[in-house]
């Protein structure tokens, strides 16, 4: 299906295509939830990779627009309010 899923332009549209497919496989392989939601899935995705990570990079889908939304925008919260936690879990704090 083009353009895939998550980069349609009409992603209501989009979903209804793909609106067979349970919950679950949305899960393997996105994160998604309130910031404390996605820490918890990071953490348990980096926990159980076979090896380290180097560097995590959320990539926003959709993509934000441009300009992002300054301090209520994707890339400012993600910096803010999700990669903190996840160090501090990790490092047991």
């Amino acid at each position: 299906m083009w353009p895939d899923f998550h980069h349609a332009p009409d992603l209501e549209m989009s979903g209804r295509v793909v609106d067979f497919l349970p919950a679950g496989a949305a899960d393997a392989f996105s994160l998604r939830g309130a910031p404390a939601d996605i820490v918890t899935q990071l953490v348990a995705t980096l926990r159980a990779a076979p090896a380290e990570f180097d560097y995590v990079v959320l990539h926003p889908i959709p993509n934000p627009p441009t300009p992002d939304e300054g301090e209520g925008g994707y890339m400012t919260r993600v910096a803010r309010e999700i990669l903190p936690r996840v160090r501090e879990v990790l490092a047991g704090r």
